[in-house]
């Protein structure tokens, strides 16, 4: 929620100062910031490290010298944790924000 937070007050701010620069209204430089930052989450999200994603990196690694054929669904020795990966939150914040900006341009 924490980062929500940030994402709104960033969003807030740059739609102010964007509202300023170009002269124009506050709402529609407030959907196009919406936007934006969303698109900007989505770049964090997908850049961030994952657990899941190292540990099938791991797994395929050490299967590249292989001459087995056969799918592998994940070591049982060491499965990757249960913590919630790092990009959940900002997936969350920019579908929110895109939410926001769709609220926006149907007012």
């Amino acid at each position: 929620m924490l980062r929500l937070g940030v994402a709104l007050g960033l969003v807030l701010g740059v739609a102010g100062i964007a509202a300023v620069v170009r002269g124009g209204a506050y709402l529609p430089a407030l959907e196009l910031s919406c936007y934006v930052i969303a698109a900007l989450l989505f770049v964090l999200a997908g850049a961030g490290n994952s657990p899941g994603r190292g540990h099938a990196l791991d797994v395929e690694s050490g299967l590249a010298g292989s001459s087995t054929w056969r799918t592998v669904l994940g070591d049982p020795a060491n499965p990757p944790s249960k913590a919630l990966a790092p990009a959940v939150p900002f997936l969350f914040s920019a579908v929110v924000l895109i939410l926001i900006g769709l609220a926006l341009a149907s007012a």
